[in-house]
Parts: C-alpha cells; structure tokens; sequence
C-alpha cells in the first residue's frame, strides 16, 4: 500500500488513439510559454515542434504513461513520456484543474523518478523546472533529440 493518498485515487494506463490529439494539443500549447519557445513565431513553433513530438512518440523506445480516473478511464489528468531505454524523460504534463492533487509527484515516483541516485536526462524543460530538477535528479539536455 502506498504511503501516498493520492495514488489510491488514480490509475495508470498505457496510451491509446483516443489519446494523441490531448498529447499533441497539451504538448505544444504548454511549451509554447517556454523559454525556448517564446520568441519564436508561432507558425514556426507549431508546425516543427509538431514533428519533434511525432519522431518522439513514434520512437519504438518512449512509452506514454497516462495518469486518468480510476472508474473512468477516459477522464484523463495527464500523462508522462518517457525513453526508458536512456533513462530519458522527456514530457510531463498534468491538467491545470489537477495540479494542485500532488498528481505529478505521485506519477513521477510510481515510475522510479524520485530519490533517483544517478541523473535522468530530461529534453523538454516544463514550467517549475527549477522546483524539481533537484528533487528528481534531473539534467537538462535537448541535444538527445538528435539522431
């Protein structure tokens, strides 16, 4: 039994059709307000991050771990995307009306992402990014996108 309220509240799944045009549409509106991003016109921005997104979950290696209600699995909180061949974390995203429930935490551990001894790459900053790299072991590195 977990020491986590939470996770007894929320259940995991894999991905599903049904679940692309979330991933896309929360992927890119949220980094969008990026450092990265925000100079950058939106028509550049959204047509080649779109592509990025595609090459990374159309990779044989990422999973797609989607946190949703327990008794409705199609009520999805959020989701978390992953390389877990390279120990790479790429996106993370939780809904705004959930973030305050500690879902990012609890996702995070359930996978292995806490008290990490050995750093986890990670090619997207999110916001808060600061609040959590240490708490995760996270390191920064985009260039991991890079075939």
């Amino acid at each position: 039994m977990s020491n986590n309220p939470v996770q007894n509240l929320v259940k995991y799944r894999p991905l599903s059709l049904n679940d692309m045009n979330f991933i896309y549409a929360s992927w890119l509106k949220s980094y969008r307000q990026s450092e990265f991003a925000k100079d950058m016109p939106n028509e550049v921005f959204f047509s080649e991050h779109k592509e990025v997104i595609n090459t990374i979950l159309n990779n044989p290696n990422t999973t797609v771990h989607i946190i949703c209600n327990p008794e409705d699995v199609d009520q999805v909180y959020g989701y978390l995307v992953e390389d877990s061949t390279h120990q790479i974390l790429h996106f993370a995203y939780i809904k705004y009306n959930y973030r305050h429930f500690h879902l990012m935490s609890t996702l995070l551990g359930t996978l292995g992402y806490t008290s990490k001894v050995t750093p986890t790459f990670i090619t997207h900053i999110p916001r808060h990014y600061d609040i959590i790299k240490e708490k995760y072991q996270l390191v920064y590195n985009p260039y991991l996108l890079i075939p």
